[in-house]
């Protein structure tokens, strides 16, 4: 499967959203760039329970790969 890199953020936020929670460090500087798309796409989160964000990552990733629970890893 390949995502672009918005679908890959958006997914990363959601899985840091639904494993730890409300995002807990300090805001990374501009220059950081990979650092801050990473802060920017879990705090976007911000507020969502655990649970919808396991429900929202399911199904981004089913919309984009429908097969993934077959697809061996």
């Amino acid at each position: 499967m390949k995502l672009r890199t918005d679908q890959k953020l958006k997914l990363y936020g959601l899985y840091k959203q639904a494993s730890l929670g409300d995002c807990n460090i300090p805001k990374p500087s501009a220059f950081k760039i990979e650092a801050r798309a990473k802060f920017e796409a879990w705090d976007a989160n911000r507020g969502m329970k655990k649970e919808d964000a396991m429900k929202e990552y399911i199904r981004l990733l089913t919309e984009a790969d429908p097969k993934w629970e077959s697809n061996p890893v």
